[in-house]
């Protein structure tokens, strides 16, 4: 009994001494803030329904690049250091999706067949969700393709942690639907009671949800199987944006400030002190800080973040070079892992390479960026190259 309660005190001290501390970040605006994001540490972008604003100094000053009174921004993916994809409507309920290659500079808009929440896993690829379908582009959005119909389902959230899987929620009915040929076909998981707001991927194994009545779900086997968390949340708050910095870092934001964290997996979730008490659509980390942003110009940043140490030496243990290459690429392992596959996919999600050689020649494949796979007996790696 000693042991056990000597065991719950050591961890109740961990959790509660490696509490992010929350500071506020002026924007200069009180509007709605409903998505930030960052394509690396220094570099991201805040949205609300009518404003893109974006940062190059790790949020310390933000400069709005997009500004439509008569539009509504429906959802924001921030693709690579100058690529910027936005979705909505305008007054008149027309759809449109914008995109910039060069920060904000220039905007091209097309005509969109629908406003919903969207992931594009290259400047070409992109899929939007709408209503109880998915719809899909391979050309950036000049025509689009629907995917495949999910009845009783209406949309909530997609991610897709590799080019070819992707998960979806449903919005209120607690399901998941995933997809392992880059949204060709969607099939339904079981288990777990999602919410379905939001969702993050920090490995392709390891995934969460969040949604309403505080409701938190994971999965440790690639969405196969989901398992409830207790988030110790109250059930009449609703959990609107969750972000992993590892396996079993997690930090969930929603009404009322709440931010709450996990350290080891869900087991256990700490809330912690927001300052605040607006409510909080969007979280995101990188490897110095987490940003969280809500209602009334609310843009939140942490001035410590622990677990991102765990990310980094995850990252670490495996090694590709050349990159950029052009003949072959050498494939290390830091740690003693045995390797059980690797394969490589291009930005389409076209399957490449199969098979378990650490030396691959790549000379016959066109310039371009492609995805490298890394399966060990206890861990998924996902790397990106650039073949010149």
């Amino acid at each position: 009994m000693k042991k056990i309660f000597i065991s719950f005190l050591f961890l109740f001290i961990i959790l509660h001494n490696t509490n992010a501390q929350w500071t506020q970040i002026n924007t200069g605006s009180n509007d709605n803030y409903t998505h930030i994001s960052f394509i690396n540490d220094s570099a991201g972008i805040l949205s609300s329904n009518q404003v893109l604003m974006l940062t190059k100094n790790y949020g310390n000053s933000w400069d709005t690049i997009y500004f439509n009174s008569n539009e509504y921004i429906s959802d924001v993916h921030f693709l690579s250091d100058s690529t910027i994809y936005f979705i909505g409507s305008l007054m008149s309920n027309n759809s449109f999706l914008n995109k910039t290659f060069d920060l904000g500079n220039n905007w091209t808009a097309i005509n969109a067949p629908t406003v919903g929440k969207m992931f594009f896993t290259s400047p070409d690829t992109g899929h939007v969700l709408i209503a109880n379908e998915v719809i899909r582009t391979f050309d950036g959005g000049s025509t689009w393709t629907l995917n495949s119909s999910i009845i009783n389902s209406i949309a909530g959230n997609i991610y897709f942690p590799s080019p070819t899987i992707g998960y979806r929620t449903g919005w209120y009915d607690n399901v998941i639907y995933k997809t392992t040929d880059a949204g060709v076909s969607w099939q339904l998981m079981t288990g777990g009671d999602h919410g379905g707001l939001d969702l993050h991927f920090p490995s392709l194994d390891t995934g969460y949800v969040c949604g309403w009545n505080g409701t938190i779900s994971k999965t440790s086997d690639a969405g196969i199987n989901w398992t409830s968390l207790i988030s110790d949340v109250s059930i009449n708050l609703v959990l609107n944006s969750i972000y992993c910095t590892s396996n079993n870092v997690c930090y969930s934001v929603g009404d009322s400030g709440t931010i709450i964290k996990t350290i080891n997996g869900g087991n256990n979730w700490i809330k912690e002190n927001s300052g605040i008490q607006k409510k909080l659509n969007s979280i995101f980390c990188t490897n110095f800080y987490c940003y969280a942003v809500g209602d009334s110009g609310v843009v939140l940043r942490t001035t410590n973040i622990v677990g991102i140490k765990e990310k980094e030496v995850k990252k670490k243990e495996i090694k590709i070079y050349p990159n950029p290459a052009n003949q072959v690429i050498n494939i290390e392992l830091k740690s003693n892992q045995q390797i059980c596959n690797i394969n490589i996919s291009d930005i389409r999600g076209k399957n490449l390479y199969e098979g378990k050689s650490t030396t691959i020649d790549i000379s016959r494949y066109s310039k371009g960026i492609y995805f490298v796979n890394v399966k060990t007996e206890k861990e998924t790696y996902t790397e990106k190259i650039i073949i010149e």
